[in-house]
């Protein structure tokens, strides 16, 4: 194999679905970006600014008749602040989306725009959507910095206003910022 095969099989690969019914349809993941039809969605955001959200058909309702009225929505959200503990470890993270007002699926959140090679660890994604455990924690890169990008698949279709960010909803900088946001908090 040349080396152009091994890179081109490479990105096949990386090109495939690791959850079929969580993405709209003609969606491809790959490291580093989501596309929905051929449009990826970190260009997309930078025109016209985020949230950003993206409804179709999932993935899979070519396969399965029962699922043809189903949707589910790309959601693009940037990073606006990142919280890292007393050691630098990153700790929490600020998007301009207003989570409450979906249902993420954030098993499968994806940063996009760039590719980081750093570790991942579990942080707290807010403003917080309500999941089962009472608290919105995903995998991203420690390398994070504000105005990353994200893209998260949703359950549903997600109407921009449901989205968009409470007037207000968000911290500013200071020791005694999360102290008017206390859902956030350990």
């Amino acid at each position: 194999m040349t080396m152009l095969q091994v890179l081109a099989a490479r990105q096949a690969g990386a090109m495939m679905l690791s959850s079929h019914g969580l993405w709209p349809s003609h969606a491809q993941v790959t490291r580093g970006e989501v596309s929905v039809a051929g449009q990826p969605l970190s260009k997309l955001a930078r025109a016209h600014g985020t949230p950003l959200v993206r409804i179709g058909p999932p993935a899979d309702a070519r396969t399965t008749p029962s699922s043809s009225e189903r949707q589910v929505t790309a959601l693009v959200t940037a990073i606006e602040r990142v919280d890292r503990d007393s050691h630098g470890r990153l700790h929490q993270i600020w998007v301009d989306a207003n989570l409450g007002g979906c249902h993420p699926r954030l098993g499968e959140t994806r940063l996009i725009g760039r590719r980081s090679a750093s570790r991942r660890r579990r942080v707290s994604l807010c403003p917080e959507a309500p999941t089962a455990i009472g608290k919105s924690l995903v995998r991203l890169p420690t390398d994070l910095r504000v105005g990353d990008l994200l893209a998260i698949p949703c359950e549903g279709a997600v109407a921009l206003v449901d989205v968009r960010p409470m007037i207000g909803a968000r911290p500013q900088e200071g020791p005694d910022s999360l102290s008017s946001v206390p859902h956030c908090l350990k």
